[in-house]
């Protein structure tokens, strides 16, 4: 199977000069190509310091950084327009920035049913809308408003589900079926879009074991799109585990190559691959305020350190 990375960022050059060279060093054979999502006039800065690590460094040419944020169906679709469907890949792996990796692609990702969309902490939709984010009394008529939209365009049965953003990997035939759907340009996350055009495509979703319980403080030590950054000491003893956690979000220390590879030679590689795969959790409406507190405990430490 031919692999690619594709790395998503939008600022932060030289700390990501350091993350890319970092995926190199663990995936050598594995070609990296950029999406530049920052503002389009410091494209030539980010060329000019990763374009070298880089087969392609593409730019979004689109101002509004916030767009970009909630359209990462459309950006793929133009990044394949322009550059994917010359490149000879079977998958894609999509890296955020923010997404620190410190083992093999195919021991991170169990083994998709073929050709299969994997996505971030995958579930139904109707096991998380009491509490989260983008099922609140604001954004919810939004997204009823998109699933009524593509019922009504498709007319096409398909599953609601709820995802996180950063982890996402796909077939090229995901990449390519883009190009042939309509795709509204609903103001709400991806979270909720892909796993609904992947379906469209005749293209299952499942879930890549990133994150496995939904609003758990414990689960959000290690992975969270809260912005609550994972603490560098979590990761150093998760790498010293045999069935520690190798995949991490959101990481930001702006750790240099020397370092990070440094915790990559130290990282217990007996690590278990392919591991049987879980079903994706969410706490106990019992305790879903105490890991409210737990959470909130933590970023009030995270601020005052």
């Amino acid at each position: 199977m031919k692999k690619i990375i594709i790395y998503r960022y939008h600022g932060h050059f030289e700390p990501n000069s350091h993350r890319i060279r970092l995926l190199k060093k663990i995936e050598p054979e594995v070609p990296v190509y950029g999406i530049y999502g920052g503002e389009p006039g410091f494209f030539q800065q980010a060329n000019h310091k990763l374009g070298s690590l880089l087969e392609n460094n593409y730019c979004l040419k689109v101002g509004d950084r916030y767009w970009k944020w909630l359209h990462a169906d459309v950006t793929y679709k133009m990044w394949y327009q322009d550059v994917g469907r010359h490149v000879d890949f079977d998958r894609a792996y999509v890296m955020e920035w923010d997404l620190i990796i410190f083992a093999k692609l195919q021991s991170l990702f169990p083994k998709a049913r073929e050709g299969n969309t994997l996505c971030t902490g995958l579930i139904p939709l109707e096991k998380v809308a009491r509490y989260w984010y983008w099922m609140n009394p604001a954004n919810r008529p939004r997204v009823e408003d998109f699933f009524k939209r593509v019922n009504k365009y498709y007319n096409k049965p398909f599953v609601k589900y709820a995802s996180l953003g950063p982890g996402l990997s796909a077939p090229k035939s995901f990449f390519e079926g883009l190009t042939r759907l309509k795709i509204f340009e609903a103001n709400i996350t991806d979270e909720i879009k892909i796993p609904v055009w992947s379906q469209l495509l005749g293209i299952e979703p499942e879930s890549n074991g990133l994150y496995r319980k939904w609003f758990s403080y414990h689960e959000m030590r290690f992975f969270n799109a809260n912005i609550t950054p994972v603490r560098p000491g979590t990761i150093g003893r998760e790498l010293k585990k045999k069935h520690g956690r190798r995949a991490f979000h959101p990481f930001l220390e702006p750790e240099t190559f020397e370092v990070l590879a440094e915790m990559y030679e130290k990282t217990n590689h007996h690590h278990a691959t392919d591991a049987p795969k879980q079903p994706v959790g969410i706490v106990s409406p019992y305790t879903y305020k105490i890991n409210c507190r737990l959470m909130e405990r933590e970023k009030q430490k995270m601020a005052g350190s």
